[in-house]
Parts: structure tokens; C-alpha cells; sequence
């Protein structure tokens, strides 16, 4: 075996550990992390879900069958001018389908801020909306970095802006 292939493998071996270490201990988000990726769920949802108002209040929900049974539920609810409050909820699953286990619940005011202190349980769940929500490019990195700017996706964007 050569050195540049037991330096392949040291390589490989090095980019296994540390996704097992990530997935033992987890980086954990600061509490402007969890509100930016609440934003842009509640983004996401506005977009995507099914909508309906009733009252003063205006609703939508979108939901996904997770692998293990049941469901994965994002819901919110709109008060003009007061509040808009958000919850991921599952139902089914290890929730046995008589109650459902909530991982995130939040208040926002208008301007985009949380409203009280939000109430959030790390799971797999928020990673795997994180990557539905993270643009392409990050959400595929699990060998590259940010990597250097693309003179040819410049011009491209340049093009499409002007």
C-alpha cells in the first residue's frame, strides 16, 4: 500500500468519526438559531400548507409520514396585529395516535421575534427540516466546504439582475 492511498484512508476514515461524533453529541443552537430557523419554517409553511381562516385567525398546516409511523405536523396559527404562534407536533408513531409529542413551539411578534421563551426538544426531526429548508449547496456539503466563489455563477447572476 502506498502512502498516498494510507493517507486516502486515514482521510476517509477521519470524515466517518467525525459524522459518528455529530451524531452522538450534536452542536447545539444558540437561541437566535432557533429563531431564524423558526422564520424561515414559518416561512415555509405560509408557503406550502394548506390554509383556511376562521374568526380573526387565519391557519395553515403541512404535514409529512415519517418513516417510523405517523406524522410529522407544522401548524400556524395568525392573530392580526398580536401574534403569530407555530408548532411542530408528531402524532402516530411512539405518540401512539391518542395524543401527540410536541418538539417545538414557539410565539412571534410581528416584527419576527420570539414572544416568551420558546420550548424546543432536539431530535432528528429538526434535522431533517433543516435540510429541506438549507439552500442545495449546504445541504449536500458532507465532503465539500463553502468552497471559493464561482466567476461563472457571478456573471450568471449579474446577467439576471440587471
Amino acid at each position: 500500500m502506498t502512502s498516498l492511498e494510507l493517507k486516502r484512508l486515514f482521510s476517509e476514515w477521519r470524515v466517518k468519526l467525525q459524522r459518528v461524533q455529530q451524531i452522538l453529541q450534536p452542536p447545539v443552537w444558540t437561541k437566535d438559531e432557533w429563531a431564524e430557523f423558526a422564520r424561515v419554517l414559518a416561512g415555509m409553511i405560509r408557503k406550502y400548507g394548506a390554509n383556511w381562516q376562521e374568526h380573526n385567525k387565519e391557519f395553515w398546516d403541512i404535514r409529512w409520514d415519517l418513516q417510523e409511523g405517523g406524522q410529522l405536523a407544522c401548524q400556524l396559527e395568525a392573530v392580526k396585529g398580536e401574534k403569530l404562534s407555530m408548532v411542530v407536533a408528531q402524532y402516530g408513531g411512539f405518540a401512539d395516535g391518542k395524543e401527540n409529542y410536541i418538539w417545538f413551539y414557539c410565539d412571534f411578534n410581528e416584527g419576527g421575534q420570539f414572544v416568551g421563551e420558546p420550548f424546543w426538544v432536539e431530535g432528528n426531526w429538526k434535522d431533517a427540516l433543516a435540510m429541506i429548508l438549507m439552500p442545495h449547496k449546504m445541504s449536500t456539503g458532507f465532503y465539500l466546504s463553502n468552497g471559493t466563489d464561482n466567476p461563472l455563477t457571478q456573471h450568471l447572476l449579474a446577467q439576471n439582475t440587471g
